[in-house]
This record gives C-alpha cells, structure tokens and sequence, in this order.
C-alpha cells in the first residue's frame, strides 16, 4: 500500500483505503424523543411483509362461518386454519364441518368453562362431549316464549350423530321429550 497525501491508497489511486475510511468514520449519538421510544416501528404489523399463506388462512378463517371449509385440504393447512378458529361459530355449521378433537376441547373449556370434563362419560371424544353437554343446557334453559322452536330442531338435526347420552337436571314442561328421542338415533341412556 503506497502512502498519498496521509492517506494510504484503495484499489484505484483516486480512492482511499477501507482502512482510511473506517478511521474518519465517526460514531454518531442519535437522540430519540420519548413518545418515539415507547412505539417500535419493527413491531408494528406490516401487511406487506405478511405471507400470502398467512393473508389467505386469514380469509379462510374470518369466512368460514358464510362458506365452511368443504374441499379437501392439506392437514397441516387445516390445522392452522383449526388453530385460529375462534370459538363462537355457530355449532351447526362447527358441527358438519369441523372434526378436529382439538377445536372441541377448546370449545368445552375456552368457550363454555367446563374444567371438569368427565371424558370418559362421553365416549372419550370432546365433539360428543360438546353436544351432549349443549343439548342438556338448550332443554334444561329452553323458553317457549324467547327460544325459537325450528332453531331448536336445527340445532338437533346438526348434531344428532354425536348425541348418545344425555344427562337432564330439569326438564321443562312445555317440552316434549318423546319427540326430542325420535330426532336423535344414537340415544342410548337419559338420566
């Protein structure tokens, strides 16, 4: 390296050295306001930056009670789209639709709060649990007078495959239980 005015010589004779330029380098102190500090714009969501997968599970999800998942799909996709399902879709849709035991003990235990889950009771299998368990609250709590009848039916039409047992504190009057049998093929005890 040949010396040339203090500085020592890079590739070309009109340019300085790395070496040179590291040395006149200096380190500049940035002072960041207060309200700029508390806000990381690395953070902040950046719809560009999403991945198209991620942009579409989205789409699926926020959809899916409208136009339910019905083509055949990849599991580890129908996984992620099982995942991010919230739990307040109808059950009669949930019901035709999903078969994830995962989403079903979700639904028990975010949505309804049933912590002790008597699994076995069930038929070891958290969908049975779910609609034996909601079908014994909708006749325990059913009102003639605000509860639509035809909503009622719809919901047993839905979910008659998973009903085996049901288990009954009270039973109103109004409602008659010989008509409610006949509607579930797979009823094998009521206590």
């Amino acid at each position: 390296m040949s010396i040339r005015h203090g500085y020592s010589v890079g590739r070309t004779t009109t340019e300085s050295s790395l070496s040179d330029q590291l040395k006149r380098f200096k380190i500049k102190s940035l002072i960041i306001p207060e309200e700029e500090k508390k806000i990381d714009p690395r953070r902040l969501p950046n719809p560009s930056h999403e991945s198209l997968r991620s942009k579409c599970l989205k789409v699926v999800v926020n959809n899916f009670e409208k136009l339910p998942v019905k083509d055949i799909i990849p599991s580890n996709v129908m996984n992620d789209i099982i995942n991010l399902l919230p739990t307040t879709i109808s059950p009669i849709i949930s019901c035709l639709y999903i078969y994830n035991e995962n989403y079903w003990k979700k639904c028990c235990i975010e949505k309804y709060g049933w912590h002790n889950c008597q699994l076995q009771e069930h038929g070891f299998l958290w969908k049975q649990m779910y609609f034996e368990k909601l079908l014994q609250e909708k006749l325990e709590y059913f009102d003639i007078n605000t509860d639509n009848i035809d909503d009622f039916y719809d919901f047993i039409d839905a979910c008659m495959d998973y009903i085996f047992t049901l288990t009954l504190k009270q039973l109103p009057s109004h409602i008659d239980i010989s008509d409610i049998c006949i509607s579930l093929p797979n009823l094998t005890k009521i206590d």
